[in-house]
């Protein structure tokens, strides 16, 4: 799959399926289905926010997730360069610069100056110009839509079972293996520590049963998000116990999955109840993980 910061022409024309595409929920891959079925090349055109809400995932993984949906080429367009054009300006933009035949968004897409675009305008640019468009309907799971805002409420509140139902994939994290200081491997327990960066959803703090894959294995592991309030940090952390892997990760973007909040955040008093309650959080997460069907 190609990556690309501005548009590029196909000669055979190109399905544009448009949207932030951030989290790849139930509804984007609605959107994106309707392209990749198409008779022409599957194109993603994700708008980049340097201010926008709070992010789900990184780039790399909103893309990995975009791949496997049969995405050919994703235009990454940044919002200020786009931002003062109307709405035919845009589509006629993207029309004449990449060869559009099939445009295709959700129901709700907004675009243009002052997000006063919507499919009407979409709808009335394609038949002007001979060419398809394709609404698609919301996506609903036990009555909740399918969008990037209801997914960062269960994200928020822990509930990473609901984010999946939305999502159709896990919660993650992809960042950095940063230098920690070294207590977890003094108790027996090696961690692995990843910072959030401020343009990041912060799940709640506290515990949680999750898989990490390192060199293409899974691996049961236990994570604690928050400010460690025993030790404290200056910046969230997610510090994740990896069962059964031994190895140098410094510097390395490691995969981790969340797959349910096993506690709250809490402060302890002495090594010994930290080592007891690891224990028990390593013992919980794999009774989790054995019973966990997503």
């Amino acid at each position: 799959m190609k990556v690309l910061q501005s548009p590029m022409f196909f000669e055979n024309g190109c399905a544009a399926a448009l949207g932030t595409f951030d989290g790849v929920h139930l509804g984007h891959q609605r959107v994106i289905s309707v392209a990749v079925k198409s008779e022409f090349t599957p194109v993603v055109i994700m708008i980049m926010q340097k201010n926008r809400k709070k992010r789900i995932f990184s780039d790399e993984l909103n893309f990995s997730f975009l791949e496997k949906l049969g995405v050919d080429t994703v235009i990454c367009l940044d919002l200020d360069e786009i931002r003062d054009m109307t709405p035919d300006e845009y589509l006629e933009m993207l029309y004449g610069k990449m060869n559009v035949r099939l445009f295709i968004c959700g129901e709700n897409h907004r675009f243009g100056k002052g997000a006063c675009g919507s499919y009407e305008d979409i709808s009335r640019f394609c038949a002007r110009k001979g060419i398809e468009s394709k609404r698609c309907e919301t996506v609903t799971v036990n009555g909740i839509t399918a969008s990037s805002t209801a997914i960062r409420e269960c994200i928020m509140n822990g509930d990473m079972k609901s984010a999946h139902s939305l999502m159709g994939h896990c919660y993650a994290i992809d960042f950095s293996v940063i230098k920690g200081d070294g207590r977890g491997h003094k108790m027996g327990f090696p961690t692995i520590n990843q910072q959030y960066a401020d343009e990041y959803i912060l799940p709640k703090f506290g515990v949680y049963a999750g898989v990490a894959i390192v060199d293409d294995k899974e691996y049961p592991a236990v994570l604690n998000v928050g400010i460690r309030p025993t030790f404290l940090t200056d910046k969230p952390l997610a510090e994740t116990h990896i069962i059964g892997y031994s190895g140098d990760l410094y510097d390395k973007r490691v995969y981790v999955m969340f797959k349910a909040h096993i506690r709250d955040e809490k402060k302890f008093m002495s090594l010994d109840e930290i080592i007891s309650a690891i224990e028990i959080d390593k013992n919980e997460c794999l009774r989790i993980l054995k019973n966990c069907n997503f």
